[in-house]
């Protein structure tokens, strides 16, 4: 039964007259004044709304249903979204696009032991962007983590029927030679997917008034604004396997037994606990969102580049002692606004930076009584600088700088003598220290 028809059923019953009533009130007030009788008579009145109250848990049954065919592995009609009530908080409005200084979204609440993992930023290197990440984890001993997407508006929305299938194990046997054809049961086929996610695997309550989806390893996908989708996943350290993960991540996320290929035996499932689809429930409802922009604080002042490079955009944010900090930076001319790419962060507790050595293209050197390399390219339509400094004043620095304008084999970087070599650059670079309180909002002067 679709929902029309079910609508129409709903009409019918609400425009039928009501049955005749069943109760004798000249008998009730005989029996309120025998009390010898009264439970004989209350046997008969129960019996008398008992029918009605069938009828409606018969159209609740039928409504159910309904949504349970609309969901299943059968032909499915769209999925009907469910749309917040009329007591409920309206979809706030969201950006098409989001700003590298605006974190947007930032976690109100978090399971015990889990700690976040800086603020969210945009998914690429450039000063706009349709999405931003945040991620939260638990200590490693317990293995479990958090990744969050929110989306800006415009870009998601409920797809067709979806297949997946174990891809990756395919090709690998393919490439061994071995002839794998796809069986059903290699692949997943689901009703319906997310656009900007992946498959649907069943409709959820509302989140805050928007509809919601549970995905099939776990994932809970909502609308959390007008047009605009939000989507949670749990997951675990990359060091840990299926194998030897602790038992809380065994109930943390679904996880489909791996098909079976020829000569192997499919693998084990996990299942999540209701438990923790609640929590990523109780997260996902917390959600702070906040379309002001921040003002991140630098660990350099940089000066003598062209004015025709604007005042640059910051490349990630974190939270550095309590504070937002940016960890990148870049800059550039209209033809190329990321040919400059600064990196300035305190070397104390941090995987120390790693250079990349090439030879023939790389040289070590000492800049500022610290061991630095400087890595040079010089290809056709390829001309390019790194310097890469591990430790020098209690910073790991890592400056990258583009030498000729995007597409092009000779032509020179817009800016003349300012931007001639990345140690030019180095040269008007002025560092500021680990400490985040002698560090700048305004790292351009």
């Amino acid at each position: 039964m679709d929902e029309t028809a079910l609508r129409e059923l709903l009409h019918e019953i609400a425009a039928d007259q009501a049955p005749p009533c069943t109760v004798d009130i000249a008998l009730a007030r005989r029996d309120g004044r025998r009390p010898g009788r009264r439970h004989h008579r209350s046997d008969r009145r129960r019996r008398s709304w008992v029918a009605p109250i069938a009828a409606a848990a018969a159209v609740a049954l039928i409504a159910a249903l309904s949504l349970a065919v609309e969901l299943g592995h059968g032909p499915a009609a769209r999925p009907v979204p469910q749309r917040p009530t009329d007591h409920a908080r309206p979809l706030m409005p969201v950006p098409r696009e989001f700003g590298a200084s605006q974190p947007f979204v930032s976690f109100g609440w978090l399971p015990p032991g889990f700690t976040a993992s800086g603020l969210a930023g945009i998914g690429n290197s450039q000063p706009t962007g349709t999405s931003v990440s945040l991620s939260a984890s638990a200590p490693p001993s317990d293995g479990r983590m958090l990744t969050l997407q929110v989306n800006a508006a415009g870009q998601c929305s409920v797809t067709g029927p979806e297949r997946v299938g174990n891809w990756a194990a395919i090709r690998r046997a393919r490439r061994r030679g071995r002839k794998v054809a796809l069986t059903p049961s290699q692949e997943w086929t689901y009703p319906h997917g997310l656009s900007c996610a992946g498959p649907i695997l069943e409709a959820a309550a509302p989140i805050n008034g928007g509809p919601a989806y549970r995905g099939p390893q776990g994932e809970l996908y909502w609308e959390y604004g007008r047009d605009a989708w939000a989507e949670l996943t749990p997951t675990f350290t990359a060091s840990l396997s299926y194998a030897n993960a602790p038992a809380d991540v065994h109930s943390w996320l679904n996880y489909p037994p791996a098909p079976p290929l020829p000569g192997r035996q499919s693998g084990s499932a996990l299942r999540q606990s209701e438990a923790s689809y609640q929590v990523l429930r109780k997260v996902a409802s917390r959600l702070r969102f906040d379309p002001a922009e921040i003002h991140p604080l630098y660990g350099f002042a940089l000066s003598g580049l062209p004015a025709s490079w604007g005042a640059g955009y910051p490349t990630g944010l974190a939270t550095l002692d309590g504070r937002a900090a940016g960890n990148g930076w870049q800059a550039g001319p209209a033809v190329d606004n990321s040919a400059l790419s600064i990196s300035v962060w305190p070397d104390a507790g941090q995987t120390p930076l790693s250079c990349n050595f090439v030879d023939g293209q790389s040289q070590y050197m000492t800049i500022g009584g610290a061991q630095a390399m400087l890595r040079t390219i010089d290809q056709s339509y390829k001309h390019w600088q790194e310097l890469c400094i591990p430790d020098v004043q209690g910073l790991q620095v890592l400056v990258e700088l583009d030498l000729n304008a995007p597409g092009t084999n000779d032509t020179p970087l817009p800016g003349g003598p300012e931007v001639s070599s990345i140690l030019t650059i180095f040269s008007h670079l002025r560092l500021l220290g680990p400490d985040v309180h002698n560090w700048t909002r305004e790292p351009l002067r």
